[in-house]
């Protein structure tokens, strides 16, 4: 059973909508900006974006929702997930999550939970412009050029990434799924995540 986690990247502008709607899917933070696309379930765990958007969130997202205990109490009737600093890949997502520097991590701990066998990484990039130390809050510039609108953290504060945080923890999902008989595929084009085995999306449709 095959499912989309779906970043919010740049190349997420060059996939056309018919793809994302042909599998169930899970999107996060901004992923409603996407015009006409909903996804399956939507995750969110960073407390500035819930903060900043969660008026956003409770207005235009219309599938179930999990959300961190670090914002739950802002978004009525959604699921909460528990994070942990041990760093694992949970198979028990609905009761304790790594977030791993990202909320894609969350995502695919999320979707194994549910039972997909084949997870298929898109909108991706793995890549960002950014002054700063890994992690630190900084105010986005008023055009955002990380994500696939130039709205999408326009002027806000949000954290950098960290990347090689965010790949440590890649690492363990990708191993814990091959132990386990399941598969992670990149399907981002140009994606500069090289941990999974990547695979056009063209050719996975």
């Amino acid at each position: 059973m095959r499912c989309l986690v779906i970043g919010n990247g740049p190349s997420l502008k060059q996939i056309p909508l018919e793809f994302l709607k042909k599998y169930d899917s899970i999107g996060s933070n901004r992923i409603y900006l996407l015009d006409g696309f909903m996804p399956t379930y939507y995750v969110c765990v960073n407390n500035l974006v819930i903060q900043q958007f969660h008026k956003e969130i409770n207005s235009r997202v219309s599938c179930p929702k999990f959300i961190s205990t670090y914002g739950a109490e802002l978004i009525p009737n959604c699921t909460v997930i528990r994070p942990t600093h041990e760093k694992i890949f949970s198979d028990k997502a609905f009761r304790v999550v790594y977030e791993g520097h990202n909320v894609t991590y969350v995502a695919l701990q999320l979707m194994y939970t549910m039972g997909y066998d084949e997870i298929g990484l898109i909108g991706v990039d793995h890549h960002y412009e950014y002054n700063g130390a890994p992690d630190e809050e900084q105010i986005a510039s008023i055009e955002d050029p990380n994500h696939f609108a130039g709205t999408y953290f326009s002027g806000v504060r949000w954290n950098n990434p960290n990347l090689e945080a965010s790949e440590e923890a890649y690492k363990l999902a990708n191993d814990f799924c091959n132990k386990h008989g399941r598969k992670i595929v990149n399907l981002t084009p140009s994606s500069h995540l090289d941990i999974f085995e990547k695979v056009a999306w063209t050719e996975w449709a």
